[in-house]
């Protein structure tokens, strides 16, 4: 009994740290105090941090400023506690005077504000100090354009899934970024379906660690200019590409995949559904750490030829459906291939309806 009772005072102790640990850093409606002065919000809004905001429930609009007359306003950037059940109907964001956000910077922004179409004064924004923008606009599928010209991004050194599904952005513009310290890309613009074009020309990712899913679902770009990546340190690559289904080429003649497979995986899906690929020229991929090719190619259904004679599978492990739906596929010789660690191959060549010649002859 005793013992019973401790548990469930522990428990309820961690109950109560957890709802006081949210109240501090979440809580809109308290006075806040700022180098000895108390702020109060002006009538009809109310506080978050040193900044007030309001909604107007008749345009749906979220307003943000600095609290009390304040030149730069500070407070915890994450749409979903100041608006509370409204953050999926909110359609216009404007950004009044200079804010920055907290410690917890930007990391879920605007996540999940599905109808916001238009945001006003991001010029605003204070990124000087921030590191961390990951999910920054996820699921913001109404927003059909976006000026961050304006964005300090010197220390930001993770974007994962930062514009994954704004599905209806046409166009972005990024120019201006500095990537130099960026280690993690994950997923940063996968399921933009209505991205035409892509200019990553000025990125510099010389420290980048993951591309795993980086451009997947990016299903209307028809190009894609890769060859000033410095893939280096990459050690992920997973469905990087999968569903790219409008790009036609793709030059990869300069990537280093020496690292890819540092972390569990490495190129699984990396192509997968590129429908309108014609050709891939591989020839300068290493593969000797990767251990997962599940789906590499699957559902690649124009390739109509493909070179894996350098691969070195010595320690994948995973084959399953690696070439399924590659129906335009007249002959592969994998004559090559060290299959002594490979577990699963299931459905490795399903689909492959136009397959004359297949050599398999150093299959274990």
């Amino acid at each position: 009994m005793e013992k019973a009772f401790k548990r469930l005072s522990a428990f309820l102790t961690a109950i109560l740290v957890c709802i006081v640990a949210f109240t501090l850093i979440f809580s809109t409606d308290d006075a806040y105090a700022a180098e000895g002065q108390e702020l109060t919000p002006t009538e009809g809004w109310k506080l978050n941090g040193t900044c007030e905001w309001r909604i107007d429930q008749n345009t749906y609009t979220l307003t943000i400023r600095p609290a009390n007359g304040l030149e730069e306003g500070e407070c915890s950037f994450w749409c979903r506690s100041w608006a509370g059940g409204y953050h999926d109907v909110v359609r216009t964001l404007k950004i009044e005077g200079r804010v920055k956000p907290n410690e917890h910077g930007f990391q879920e922004a605007f996540r999940g504000c599905s109808n916001l179409t238009n945001i006003e004064g991001l010029e605003n924004l204070d990124t000087s100090d921030v590191e961390d923008v990951n999910f920054m606009f996820l699921g913001c599928s109404s927003l059909t354009s976006l000026d961050l010209s304006s964005f300090d991004t010197s220390k930001v050194w993770s974007m994962i899934s930062m514009f994954s599904g704004c599905s209806s952005l046409t166009s972005l513009d990024l120019s201006s970024f500095d990537t130099s310290e960026m280690i993690q890309m994950s997923a940063m613009f996968s399921r933009c379906s209505s991205l035409t074009s892509l200019d990553l020309s000025s990125f510099d990712t010389s420290k980048v660690r993951t591309m795993d899913a980086m451009f997947s679902g990016c299903s209307s770009l028809t190009s894609l200019d890769v060859s000033t990546f410095d893939t280096s340190k990459v050690g992920s690559m997973d469905a990087m590409f999968s569903g790219c289904s409008s790009l036609t080429s793709l030059d990869l003649s300069n990537f280093d995949t020496s690292g890819v497979g540092d972390i569990r995986g490495g190129m699984s899906e990396m192509f997968s559904h590129c429908s309108s690929l014609t050709s891939l020229d591989l020839s300068s991929f290493d593969t000797s750490k990767v251990d997962s090719m599940s789906e590499m190619f699957s559902g690649c259904s124009s390739l109509a030829s493909l070179d894996l004679s350098n691969f070195d599978t010595s320690k994948v492990e995973n084959m399953s459906k690696m070439f399924s739906g590659c129906s335009s596929l007249a002959s592969l010789d994998l004559s090559n291939f060290d299959t002594s660690k490979v577990e699963n191959m299931s459905k490795m060549f399903s689909g492959c309806s136009s397959l004359a010649s297949l050599d398999l002859s150093n299959f274990d």
